[in-house]
């Protein structure tokens, strides 16, 4: 699996162990997920501003949110293509609400992401809880040194 890092923010630095931090979430929650798959995941890194504007486009949501995430349909199942947006501004807002380091926020929210592109939803409370839950899962067995 091809993980992409698109950097169009200037709030958090994306230096080597940053990067490879988001690449092992992303391939750690894939790989609990079952998911053997090839194929591509870009994951940009955005601004409120910018990703304000691909919820208006994409989802028709008026406002800013933290992360848009979009599995590309392939007449090839074997590979997954997806395109993920996150906004580092909300990473900074919530990492506070949350008690917890923008890293970390960040982290949390590329596993979200990748949760949404395998078929899982947040609409209801239910779905919400067991979401969180494979976050965090995801994010502690990871022990990165940032």
């Amino acid at each position: 699996m091809k993980i992409n890092i698109i950097n169009l923010q200037n709030k958090i630095r994306i230096n080597s162990l940053v990067s490879s931090g988001i690449k092992k979430v992303a391939l750690k929650t894939l790989s609990l997920e079952g998911n053997k798959n090839r194929g591509e995941i870009s994951i940009c890194l955005v601004t409120d501003k910018i990703i304000k504007k691909l919820n208006k486009k994409y989802l028709d949501h008026a406002g800013p949110t933290d992360v848009i995430s979009f599995k590309i349909p392939q007449s090839n199942s074997i590979e997954l293509i997806a395109e993920i947006a996150i906004s580092t501004d909300t990473v900074f807002s919530n990492s506070k609400i949350f008690k917890t380091t923008p890293l970390n926020e960040l982290f949390f929210y590329v596993a979200h992401a990748i949760l949404h592109v395998l078929g899982y939803n947040d609409n209801t409370q239910k779905k919400r809880i067991l979401m969180f839950k494979k976050q965090e899962k995801i994010c502690q067995s990871i022990k990165l040194k940032l």
